[in-house]
């Protein structure tokens, strides 16, 4: 058995640089699926995929790197993984969101706007000048591992430990026509000719439709998992014990983000599961650019996480109200009016 499948804590030497795992993909059926359409360059142009020609065919992207990390993060949620990490919940109004559910995490406004606003920039302070990842480990560790950019008030950028990202190669853009026929002809409900065409705002016209109408996938579909290891060991505790203890911590809930089972239900038209036939790699990138094929089990991780995140020592759970009063003040400062 390898040292690193035998003793994970391992895989932070120094010679390793990164964790690749690859993971053949595909359809529940056929070979048409549909990737995720982005705005036109132009106002009024027609959304459109994300296509790359390559000299080995044209790649899309059917799950983009920040999209994975936003489908992964809420596993923490969930059990068994739930007690590793602090549940923080920030109510408004009637709603009540999950800091694992926020789009920019420990960054996001809706927990900036808190009584924990103070306690996280500090924290975000402790690691851009002093270099300790402590504290945001306490408070948001998945903040460390999917990254984060405190943008509005220290400007401390984290960079993404895990990178996900699920791309199709040699893909063939199809076209879809559809035809709407309403119940209802407009001779029959009092529509002269001239209102025809304003009878579709309300669904009572004949409506042509011409659009995206997915890709034929050649090639093989991939989902690549990169967690980079060397980065995970730049981040630092107040002394070399809790170091070693963060960063352990902070291994075990990546190494959970990268192995968990998770749906690959992606999107109306793209529902994908696991291709037999390609399997799944893991391989150790090491600083000189040998490498080693791994095989991990999730239990084992699991038992090396259970004992990392007990030995860090997990951050308490909070239940926190959000703040209008804050919202009110940060906006009259940004537009001068602070000090009327």
């Amino acid at each position: 058995m390898s040292q690193y499948a035998s003793n994970l804590s391992t895989l932070l030497d120094g010679s390793v640089a990164a964790l690749v795992v690859q993971e053949g993909l595909r359809p529940i059926s056929g070979n048409v699926i549909f990737p995720p359409t982005y705005a036109g360059e132009k106002s009024g142009d027609k959304s459109r995929y994300n296509l790359n020609a390559t000299r080995h065919g044209t790649l899309t992207t059917l799950d983009s790197i920040p999209s994975q990390a936003n489908r992964i993060e809420p596993l923490f949620m969930r059990d068994p993984y739930a007690k590793l990490v602090p549940q923080v919940t920030v109510k408004a109004g009637t709603h009540t969101a999950n800091l694992l559910e926020m789009g920019h995490r420990l960054a996001d406004a809706a927990i900036r706007f808190t009584p924990l606003g103070a306690v996280i920039n500090q924290a975000f302070e402790d690691y851009r000048l002093r270099g300790n990842a402590s504290t945001l480990a306490k408070l948001g560790p998945t903040s460390l591992i999917f990254g984060v950019w405190d943008s509005r008030n220290t400007h401390t950028k984290v960079p993404r430990l895990l990178n996900a990202e699920i791309t199709a190669t040699d893909v063939e853009p199809l076209q879809k026509l559809s035809q709407f026929t309403p119940t209802f002809e407009y001779t029959d409900i009092g529509i002269d000719e001239k209102e025809q065409k304003k009878a579709a705002e309300v669904g009572l016209a004949h409506v042509p439709n011409a659009g995206l109408g997915g890709v034929v996938v050649h090639g093989t579909i991939q989902r690549t998992v990169t967690l980079n290891l060397a980065g995970l060991r730049a981040f630092r505790g107040e002394t070399d014990a809790q170091t070693q203890a963060l960063q352990n911590y902070l291994l075990g809930l990546a190494l959970l983000a990268t192995y968990a089972p998770v749906d690959y239900n992606l999107r109306q038209g793209c529902h994908l599961v696991r291709n037999a036939e390609q399997g799944c790699s893991t391989r150790l990138i090491r600083q000189d650019g040998t490498e080693e094929t791994l095989t991990l089990d999730i239990n084992s991780i699991m038992a090396f996480a259970n004992q990392a995140a007990t030995a860090f020592g997990v951050g308490e759970n909070r239940e926190l109200a959000f703040d209008t009063k804050q919202v009110k003040d940060a906006i009259k400062k940004a537009s001068g009016k602070g000090n009327e």
